[in-house]
């Protein structure tokens, strides 16, 4: 145990909790929107979607410029994988938020609990395959 934990560098503890941050970040952008265009009568799984989109678009940001710290101009191929990764987050939100409002017939504000979980398989995503 004492061997993986000395393999374990200060720097991807900063950059786990710097993932964190900005994914707050983004999770509560895709939160308000959600809440906000839900309490405007848009369907719940167009809120989430867009919510998704706006909070893809400020974790890309932060993500590049501080959980990465990428310097180097913009990479397309780097931005496509996060799209890639971004959109499969999205499916699992919107699947997530399917199942509950449509299948298992819960209100709509009980449908924020995917976003709480895709995070974490994004960050692994991100961390060996996007931003590799």
């Amino acid at each position: 145990m004492k061997k993986i934990i000395k393999k374990i560098k200060v720097r991807h503890i900063k950059q786990v909790l710097i993932y964190g941050l900005v994914g707050v970040a983004a999770l509560v952008t895709q939160l308000v929107s959600y809440l906000f265009l839900c309490k405007l009568n848009m369907y719940p799984l167009y809120a989430n979607f867009t919510g998704g989109v706006l909070g893809v678009l400020v974790g890309y940001k932060g993500h590049t410029k501080y959980t990465f710290e990428r310097t180097h101009k913009f990479s397309h191929q780097e931005f496509i994988k996060y799209i890639i990764t971004a959109i499969i987050g999205i499916l699992i939100n919107s699947l997530g938020v399917y199942i509950l409002v449509n299948v298992l017939k819960y209100s709509s504000s009980v449908a924020v609990l995917p976003m709480l979980a895709t995070p974490g398989i994004t960050f692994i995503i991100n961390k060996f395959w996007a931003f590799k």
